[in-house]
């Protein structure tokens, strides 16, 4: 009987703490404005990549672009390369 006791307790308790909480807590803020760039946005868009940082970019940044855009044709390159040579076997010994 007096664990039932003790947990009719510590349950008001816990009830009483959480209302309390609940009364104390401040509400959210109301959410900011959409962001400037936001009809920017490219959700759904049939543009990636390179192809959309050209787009959206516009003059700015065309060195930055035309570097990434040579970094992967470079990478692209060694690629298939490395896929068009056969590896090399090592020589076999005798034992």
């Amino acid at each position: 009987m007096r664990i039932v006791a003790r947990l009719a307790a510590a349950a008001v308790l816990l009830a009483a703490s959480a209302a309390a909480f609940a009364q104390t807590t401040p509400p959210a803020p109301p959410k900011p404005p959409a962001a400037p760039g936001a009809q920017n946005s490219n959700r759904g868009g049939a543009e990636r990549g390179l192809d959309r940082a050209n787009s959206v970019a516009g003059e700015k940044g065309q060195q930055g672009r035309a570097n990434a855009a040579a970094q992967q044709d470079k990478a692209k390159n060694v690629k298939e390369k490395a896929k068009a040579e056969p590896k090399a076997k090592a020589p076999q010994t005798k034992k």
